[in-house]
């Protein structure tokens, strides 16, 4: 199997069993009458041999779709938050300044962008449970064989990129630097523009995550505003703490109340190219799911806008009939064999 570079799967019950299970990329192990040193040899442990195929079409589906996008997720953040850094060395001469206040740096990955992920990589699914169990052959479709390729980490990466050098560009340029933004001839400093980076970095990365959602619960959606609403509290806390008793902004993160968040400038700033920067991936994703959707969309389409019941008797047509109670049912033709070798013959038939 090695050879062939393909992944094997070995269940047994028994004693027998335990070198192959151990020898297996999986290793399922049955509780049974036979003892239980194959159950815990085994990678993982059922109690019947029927619920195999809950734990491969429906649990390990599962886990291979958040799994690879949560890879791909990490990445993609932190390219777009890290790309911005990389441009402003060059535009500081290589000064050893950072566009990104430490505080910010320090909490991006935990408070500002780490539920989102966490709850996506927990509670995301394509398709409910019973959806899978009427049709099990989603688990060998195209999208689910390879779910982490080169070409689509490069895609990720390329958009990420791109992003975060639409908002660094955006921030050095946009928040003017020569322009005063109230009577009292303040500018925007490094600090202001720093934070108005964060901001698009943190706005663009809720978005993505939002079409990359395939099934919305309170959990995703608990976690996308409380993510959101820690960083403008981390602003505001930052603003407070260093600001002195008077109110007045003092050089520094203080300066983060009377710029960046009082003013209209900034607003329209990050709607505007947080909009922009997310308009290529809506427009691939409006495109892909309606003139080349895959398998798993189409079953999700049919169970939400046509019943589950639909979708019950599509699965109970291309069953294997019983044995026939008539001579008409006799004669009616069953399945082709050509049909039943392809692995995604219902499917098809579906789209």
């Amino acid at each position: 199997m090695r050879r062939l570079h393909k992944v094997s799967l070995a269940i047994g019950d028994g004693g027998n069993d335990v070198p192959m299970i151990q020898s297996a990329d999986v290793g399922i192990g049955i509780m049974g009458h036979e003892g239980m040193q194959a159950s815990r040899s085994s990678d993982f442990s059922i109690g019947e041999f029927r619920l195999l195929k809950r734990l491969l079409a429906v649990h390990g589906r599962y886990s291979s779709l958040r799994m690879s996008d949560l890879i791909k997720f990490s990445f993609y953040k932190n390219v777009c938050f890290c790309t911005p850094q990389v441009i402003f060395a060059a535009y500081s001469l290589y000064s050893a300044n950072t566009i990104h206040n430490e505080w910010i740096i320090l909490a991006f990955n935990i408070f500002f962008t780490g539920m989102q992920p966490l709850m996506f990589a927990v509670f995301e699914k394509d398709l409910d449970e019973d959806v899978i169990e009427l049709f099990p052959e989603a688990y060998s479709t195209e999208e689910r064989k390879h779910p982490l390729t080169p070409w689509q980490l490069f895609g990720w990466e390329s958009q990420a990129v791109f992003q975060g050098t639409l908002f660094a560009f955006a921030a050095l340029y946009g928040m003017s630097w020569d322009t005063a933004y109230d009577a009292s001839g303040r500018v925007a400093g490094l600090d202001s523009t720093g934070f108005m980076l964060a901001a698009m970095v943190v706005w663009v990365i809720t978005v993505k995550l939002c079409l990359m959602l395939r099934y919305f619960t309170f959990h995703h959606i608990n976690a996308i505003w409380t993510s959101v609403l820690a960083f403008y509290i981390a602003l505001l806390l930052l603003n407070i703490w260093t600001s002195d008793f008077a109110g007045v902004g003092i050089n520094g993160v203080g300066v983060i109340n009377q710029i960046v968040l009082s003013k209209y400038r900034s607003w329209m700033l990050l709607l505007v190219f947080v909009f922009g920067a997310a308009i290529p991936d809506v427009v691939t994703t409006y495109a892909q799911r309606t003139f080349f959707p895959m398998a798993w969309q189409t079953l999700q389409s049919v169970d939400r806008y046509r019943g589950r019941e639909k979708l019950k008797s599509l699965s109970y047509k291309y069953q294997t009939p019983a044995e026939p109670e008539s001579e008409a049912e006799e004669e009616a033709p069953l399945i082709d064999e050509d049909r039943r070798k392809d692995k995604d013959w219902k499917l098809n038939d579906i789209a």
